[in-house]
Protein backbone atom coordinates (compact mmCIF):
# COMPACT_ATOMS: atom_id res chain seq x y z
CA UNK A 1 0.00 0.00 0.00
CA UNK A 2 1.10 3.23 -1.51
CA UNK A 3 2.85 5.33 2.10
CA UNK A 4 0.41 8.20 1.80
CA UNK A 5 -2.61 5.73 2.18
CA UNK A 6 -1.17 4.50 5.12
CA UNK A 7 -2.82 6.56 8.51
CA UNK A 8 -2.20 5.58 12.06
CA UNK A 9 -5.11 6.28 14.78
CA UNK A 10 -7.45 7.99 12.27
CA UNK A 11 -11.31 6.70 12.29
CA UNK A 12 -14.17 7.64 10.43
CA UNK A 13 -16.84 9.14 13.38
CA UNK A 14 -19.65 8.53 10.96
CA UNK A 15 -21.72 8.61 7.31
CA UNK A 16 -24.46 10.16 6.37
CA UNK A 17 -26.15 9.86 2.97
CA UNK A 18 -29.11 11.82 1.43
CA UNK A 19 -31.14 10.14 -1.79
CA UNK A 20 -33.49 12.63 -3.55
CA UNK A 21 -37.25 11.43 -3.56
CA UNK A 22 -38.24 12.08 -7.02
CA UNK A 23 -37.46 9.25 -9.55
CA UNK A 24 -36.98 9.68 -13.68
CA UNK A 25 -37.06 6.47 -15.51
CA UNK A 26 -35.62 5.84 -18.84
CA UNK A 27 -39.38 5.02 -20.31
CA UNK A 28 -40.17 8.78 -18.62
CA UNK A 29 -37.10 10.55 -20.15
CA UNK A 30 -38.45 8.81 -23.83
CA UNK A 31 -41.69 10.25 -23.11
CA UNK A 32 -40.38 13.64 -23.28
CA UNK A 33 -38.09 12.72 -26.41
CA UNK A 34 -41.47 11.66 -28.44
CA UNK A 35 -40.70 14.43 -30.87
CA UNK A 36 -37.26 12.89 -31.65
CA UNK A 37 -38.39 9.05 -31.54
CA UNK A 38 -41.29 9.53 -33.58
CA UNK A 39 -38.67 11.84 -36.67
CA UNK A 40 -36.00 9.38 -36.30
CA UNK A 41 -38.35 6.16 -35.98
CA UNK A 42 -36.42 5.08 -33.01
CA UNK A 43 -37.84 1.81 -30.84
CA UNK A 44 -39.06 2.49 -27.44
CA UNK A 45 -36.79 0.69 -24.95
CA UNK A 46 -33.68 1.83 -26.57
CA UNK A 47 -31.95 4.43 -23.69
CA UNK A 48 -32.15 1.94 -21.12
CA UNK A 49 -30.71 -0.99 -23.20
CA UNK A 50 -27.81 1.01 -24.48
CA UNK A 51 -26.83 2.54 -21.08
CA UNK A 52 -28.32 -0.03 -18.61
CA UNK A 53 -29.57 2.43 -16.26
CA UNK A 54 -33.89 1.93 -15.44
CA UNK A 55 -34.26 5.22 -13.54
CA UNK A 56 -32.50 7.43 -11.52
CA UNK A 57 -33.05 10.32 -8.96
CA UNK A 58 -32.85 13.53 -8.73
CA UNK A 59 -33.35 16.61 -6.76
CA UNK A 60 -35.96 19.46 -6.65
CA UNK A 61 -35.86 22.11 -9.64
CA UNK A 62 -33.38 24.90 -8.60
CA UNK A 63 -32.25 23.19 -5.16
CA UNK A 64 -28.53 24.18 -5.22
CA UNK A 65 -26.19 21.46 -4.32
CA UNK A 66 -24.68 22.93 -1.52
CA UNK A 67 -28.40 23.46 0.10
CA UNK A 68 -28.36 19.75 0.75
CA UNK A 69 -25.11 19.25 1.75
CA UNK A 70 -25.69 21.47 4.88
CA UNK A 71 -28.40 19.64 5.65
CA UNK A 72 -26.36 16.46 4.97
CA UNK A 73 -23.70 17.97 7.18
CA UNK A 74 -25.68 19.07 10.15
CA UNK A 75 -28.24 15.55 10.42
CA UNK A 76 -23.95 14.07 10.58
CA UNK A 77 -22.59 16.48 13.13
CA UNK A 78 -25.75 15.80 15.23
CA UNK A 79 -25.87 12.12 15.39
CA UNK A 80 -22.23 11.92 15.64
CA UNK A 81 -22.23 14.19 18.43
CA UNK A 82 -19.24 16.06 17.13
CA UNK A 83 -18.93 19.89 18.26
CA UNK A 84 -18.83 22.06 15.62
CA UNK A 85 -16.17 23.70 16.49
CA UNK A 86 -13.53 20.79 16.74
CA UNK A 87 -14.33 20.46 12.65
CA UNK A 88 -11.09 22.22 11.13
CA UNK A 89 -11.21 21.40 7.39
CA UNK A 90 -14.23 20.76 5.60
CA UNK A 91 -13.93 19.78 2.43
CA UNK A 92 -16.91 19.52 -0.54
CA UNK A 93 -16.10 17.08 -3.29
CA UNK A 94 -18.98 16.42 -5.54
CA UNK A 95 -18.44 17.57 -9.30
CA UNK A 96 -21.77 20.01 -9.18
CA UNK A 97 -21.10 23.28 -7.28
CA UNK A 98 -23.28 26.13 -6.38
CA UNK A 99 -21.89 28.38 -8.37
CA UNK A 100 -18.49 29.00 -10.68
CA UNK A 101 -16.67 30.88 -7.29
CA UNK A 102 -16.99 31.61 -4.60
CA UNK A 103 -16.46 27.94 -3.48
CA UNK A 104 -19.49 25.81 -2.86
CA UNK A 105 -17.57 24.99 0.44
CA UNK A 106 -18.25 29.09 1.79
CA UNK A 107 -21.70 28.42 1.53
CA UNK A 108 -22.13 25.05 3.31
CA UNK A 109 -19.10 26.52 5.74
CA UNK A 110 -21.90 28.84 6.78
CA UNK A 111 -25.01 26.76 6.86
CA UNK A 112 -23.36 24.43 9.27
CA UNK A 113 -22.03 27.26 11.36
CA UNK A 114 -18.61 25.69 11.70
CA UNK A 115 -15.79 27.80 13.20
CA UNK A 116 -14.42 30.89 11.72
CA UNK A 117 -10.84 29.62 11.71
CA UNK A 118 -11.82 26.21 10.47
CA UNK A 119 -9.98 25.49 6.67
CA UNK A 120 -12.67 25.15 3.35
CA UNK A 121 -12.56 24.27 -0.35
CA UNK A 122 -13.63 22.54 -3.26
CA UNK A 123 -12.50 19.42 -4.85
CA UNK A 124 -13.57 18.50 -7.92
CA UNK A 125 -11.74 14.55 -9.35
CA UNK A 126 -15.07 13.10 -10.90
CA UNK A 127 -16.39 10.15 -8.71
CA UNK A 128 -12.97 10.44 -6.59
CA UNK A 129 -13.55 14.02 -4.84
CA UNK A 130 -15.13 12.63 -1.85
CA UNK A 131 -11.99 9.88 -1.22
CA UNK A 132 -9.66 12.69 -1.79
CA UNK A 133 -11.43 14.57 0.97
CA UNK A 134 -11.23 12.12 3.38
CA UNK A 135 -7.48 11.22 2.27
CA UNK A 136 -6.49 14.99 2.64
CA UNK A 137 -8.34 15.59 6.01
CA UNK A 138 -6.35 12.12 7.49
CA UNK A 139 -3.18 13.78 6.45
CA UNK A 140 -3.86 17.06 8.59
CA UNK A 141 -4.97 15.03 11.45
CA UNK A 142 -1.97 12.71 11.45
CA UNK A 143 0.18 16.03 11.01
CA UNK A 144 -0.98 17.24 13.73
CA UNK A 145 -3.02 20.30 12.37
CA UNK A 146 -6.70 19.72 13.07
CA UNK A 147 -8.91 17.07 15.60
CA UNK A 148 -11.45 16.23 13.24
CA UNK A 149 -12.51 17.26 9.50
CA UNK A 150 -16.00 17.07 7.16
CA UNK A 151 -16.06 15.62 3.91
CA UNK A 152 -19.38 16.76 1.93
CA UNK A 153 -21.10 16.47 -1.63
CA UNK A 154 -24.41 16.77 -3.49
CA UNK A 155 -24.92 15.88 -6.96
CA UNK A 156 -27.61 17.48 -9.22
CA UNK A 157 -27.85 15.86 -12.00
CA UNK A 158 -31.49 17.40 -13.27
CA UNK A 159 -30.08 20.96 -14.98
CA UNK A 160 -28.05 18.41 -17.31
CA UNK A 161 -31.21 16.16 -18.27
CA UNK A 162 -33.32 18.98 -18.94
CA UNK A 163 -31.15 20.53 -20.97
CA UNK A 164 -29.99 17.58 -23.12
CA UNK A 165 -33.65 16.81 -23.72
CA UNK A 166 -34.22 20.24 -24.51
CA UNK A 167 -31.79 20.12 -27.25
CA UNK A 168 -32.10 16.85 -28.49
CA UNK A 169 -35.69 17.93 -29.21
CA UNK A 170 -34.92 21.30 -30.63
CA UNK A 171 -32.04 20.17 -32.87
CA UNK A 172 -34.06 18.94 -36.07
CA UNK A 173 -31.11 17.80 -38.44
CA UNK A 174 -30.21 15.40 -35.66
CA UNK A 175 -29.75 11.86 -37.74
CA UNK A 176 -29.70 8.18 -36.38
CA UNK A 177 -26.19 7.70 -36.87
CA UNK A 178 -25.92 10.40 -34.70
CA UNK A 179 -28.08 9.47 -31.75
CA UNK A 180 -25.71 6.03 -31.86
CA UNK A 181 -22.78 8.41 -31.48
CA UNK A 182 -24.09 10.58 -27.99
CA UNK A 183 -22.74 9.79 -24.96
CA UNK A 184 -19.04 8.63 -23.74
CA UNK A 185 -20.03 5.07 -24.10
CA UNK A 186 -22.33 2.82 -26.42
CA UNK A 187 -22.13 -0.47 -26.05
CA UNK A 188 -23.11 -2.40 -29.10
CA UNK A 189 -24.12 -6.18 -29.60
CA UNK A 190 -22.94 -7.17 -33.03
CA UNK A 191 -24.16 -10.37 -34.52
CA UNK A 192 -21.79 -12.80 -36.72
CA UNK A 193 -21.51 -11.38 -39.63
CA UNK A 194 -22.78 -7.63 -38.55
CA UNK A 195 -20.86 -4.75 -39.19
CA UNK A 196 -21.30 -1.61 -37.31
CA UNK A 197 -19.99 2.05 -37.48
CA UNK A 198 -18.67 4.70 -34.70
CA UNK A 199 -16.85 7.84 -34.59
CA UNK A 200 -14.28 8.49 -31.28
CA UNK A 201 -12.25 5.52 -29.56
CA UNK A 202 -13.36 2.45 -29.82
CA UNK A 203 -12.97 -1.20 -27.83
CA UNK A 204 -13.86 -4.54 -28.93
CA UNK A 205 -14.58 -7.43 -26.48
CA UNK A 206 -15.47 -11.05 -26.79
CA UNK A 207 -17.41 -12.16 -24.06
CA UNK A 208 -17.58 -16.33 -23.86
CA UNK A 209 -18.37 -19.03 -21.94
CA UNK A 210 -15.09 -20.42 -22.40
CA UNK A 211 -11.19 -19.51 -23.36
CA UNK A 212 -11.28 -21.89 -26.69
CA UNK A 213 -15.01 -20.06 -27.21
CA UNK A 214 -13.16 -16.53 -27.09
CA UNK A 215 -10.38 -17.47 -29.18
CA UNK A 216 -12.73 -18.87 -31.88
CA UNK A 217 -14.92 -15.63 -31.71
CA UNK A 218 -12.02 -12.57 -31.71
CA UNK A 219 -10.92 -14.46 -35.01
CA UNK A 220 -14.23 -13.53 -36.59
CA UNK A 221 -13.52 -9.95 -35.25
CA UNK A 222 -12.58 -7.17 -37.60
CA UNK A 223 -11.39 -3.48 -36.59
CA UNK A 224 -10.77 -0.66 -39.27
CA UNK A 225 -10.41 2.70 -38.54
CA UNK A 226 -9.21 5.99 -40.55
CA UNK A 227 -7.64 8.86 -38.57
CA UNK A 228 -9.73 12.23 -38.95
CA UNK A 229 -7.43 15.14 -37.83
CA UNK A 230 -8.88 18.12 -36.66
Amino acid sequence: MPRFLQFRDIVIAGIEAAWPEEIVSSADIETRLQPLYERLRLPAGRLELMTGIRERRVWPSGMLPGEQSIRTGNSLLDRVGIPRDKIGLMVHGSVCRDYLEPATAAGVHHGLGLAHDCLIYDVSNACLGLLNGVLQIASAIMAGQIEAGLVLGTEQSRPLMETTIAALNRDTTLTREQIKQIGPVDILMIPIGGTTSYAGDVIAVVVADTRDHARAAAELVEVSYDVHVP
